[in-house]
């Protein structure tokens, strides 16, 4: 089981928030041009945070990613162990911030809009 969280370009309404996660979980990455915001929040998570397939098997148990994030069009769908620390949590919602993306939170259907402290 998973926590996941996503981050998005376009503003959205609460009532929207569930449709553009829908989307982008279900996007075929390659298709769409990926949105400046959304590879530099990709950098910057990563920089700190590697991918899964980047983190060496023997430190693959403090790797905070279940799967692989996925970058798509303006969004980045980010899929977390439950166990992960809440400074990572903290840092996603840093960089939301930072590059003026809507952070959504699909478990409880929150939408942050940029620059919303969650």
């Amino acid at each position: 089981m998973s926590f996941d969280l996503a981050v998005w370009h376009e503003s959205t309404t609460a009532e929207e928030a569930p449709r553009k996660y829908a989307e982008l979980t279900t996007l075929e990455p390659e298709v769409l041009e990926r949105h400046p915001r959304a590879v530099a929040f990709h950098r910057d998570l990563t920089a700190r945070y590697p991918e899964l397939a980047d983190v060496p098997a023997d430190e693959l148990g403090s790797c905070p990613w279940a799967t692989a994030m996925t970058v798509a069009g303006d969004g980045v769908v980010m899929s977390m162990s439950w166990s992960c620390s809440d400074a990572v949590v903290e840092y996603i919602q840093e960089l939301a911030r930072r590059h003026g993306l809507v952070l959504y939170d699909p478990q409880d259907g929150t939408a942050y809009p940029p620059g919303a402290a969650a």
